[in-house]
């Protein structure tokens, strides 16, 4: 999903990582879904990153919740 939203605003992921104060590596990884990210992180990807609003990314969070709840 964020690299959808990534290139959706045209950056790449190295101009990502620097807002975020991170390694392209990282974003990658976090992308590919090989790299657990801590909701933290998340967070400041969405809000630091993507510009997202309070309310967009607590949307995010709870349907991500959902989904994973429904999972289980």
């Amino acid at each position: 999903m964020i690299k959808e939203y990534r290139e959706k605003e045209l950056l790449s992921l190295n101009d990502l990582a620097n807002r975020v104060g991170c390694s392209g590596t990282y974003i990658f990884r976090t992308e590919k879904g090989s790299k657990r990210v801590p909701v933290h992180m998340r967070v400041r990807i969405l809000k630091k990153g993507l510009n997202w609003m309070a309310n967009e990314i607590e949307y995010y969070l709870v349907e991500t919740i959902k989904k994973y709840e429904q999972s289980r």
